[in-house]
């Protein structure tokens, strides 16, 4: 179909964008990510401020412009690829060769990465578009409001960051069909947040509004006695 020249030294993987159907990202012993289109093989993208052989390679599942490297220099670098490319955040924090990375579509502002230091760590990436996570929270519509928009769109400089993947477009429909404002704050938090103790907290808030106990398999927790607990515990560490 094509094939793309253009990096000095050895090929080691590829990482095809989830968004962008004809662009794909590779990485090099040559210390650089490059991003092709595979309809234009002669032109690309070359990702450069790596001092080491380039590995890992994950894509944002939602915010097509953003590509993430890891290399055996222990840090993992995030990619803004349109125009020339620059890269707009970077990791320090493990001790060796990061040789993995990887999201899911359901959670794509959480990242995981592996590495020769024997650890697995797992990173918010929201940190990158701050200013699309605080519309996204606030913005009641989000097409209307241009949370969600189209990939050719969303790729050029001048457009601030919108999501554009398939489970975004999923979540606008989940919204729509959501009873209550607890509902509705359930599913965006699932979708734009680390998952520890949400659908919990908002079963507690749901139970306190309704004044219903709330049923969990095997239990009842009334939503008064819990908030008492949990503000209990944060007045002790305020100590």
């Amino acid at each position: 179909v094509a094939e793309l020249i253009g990096h000095v030294g050895k090929a080691f993987g590829v990482a095809w964008s989830p968004i962008l159907k004809s662009t794909v990202a590779s990485s090099s012993d040559d210390h650089t990510a490059r991003v092709w289109n595979i309809h234009s093989p002669g032109k690309h993208v070359v990702l450069q401020g790596h001092l080491e052989k380039v590995r890992a390679l994950a894509w944002h599942h939602e915010v097509a412009y953003l590509l993430l490297s890891g290399s055996w220099d222990g840090c993992i670098r995030v990619w803004d690829v349109r125009g020339a490319g620059s890269c707009v955040r970077v990791v320090l924090d493990h001790h060796a060769d990061v040789y993995g990375l990887s999201s899911h579509r359901e959670r794509p502002f959480l990242f995981a990465s592996s590495s020769r230091d024997t650890t697995l760590r797992f990173w918010r990436a929201d940190v990158v578009t701050p200013d699309l996570m605080i519309r996204a929270i606030v913005t009641e519509d989000w097409v209307r409001g241009g949370v969600v928009g189209v990939p050719d769109e969303c790729v050029r400089v001048e457009t601030r960051a919108a999501m554009c993947g398939e489970e975004s477009a999923r979540v606008v429909k989940r919204m729509s069909e959501c009873r209550d404002k607890v509902e509705r704050a359930l599913t965006l938090a699932q979708f734009l947040l680390p998952p520890d103790g949400l659908e919990e907290l908002c079963n507690v808030v749901r139970s306190m509004v309704g004044k219903v106990p709330n049923m969990t398999p095997g239990r009842v927790v009334h939503g008064s006695s819990v908030a008492g607990v949990l503000l209990a515990e944060a007045a002790e560490l305020e100590k």
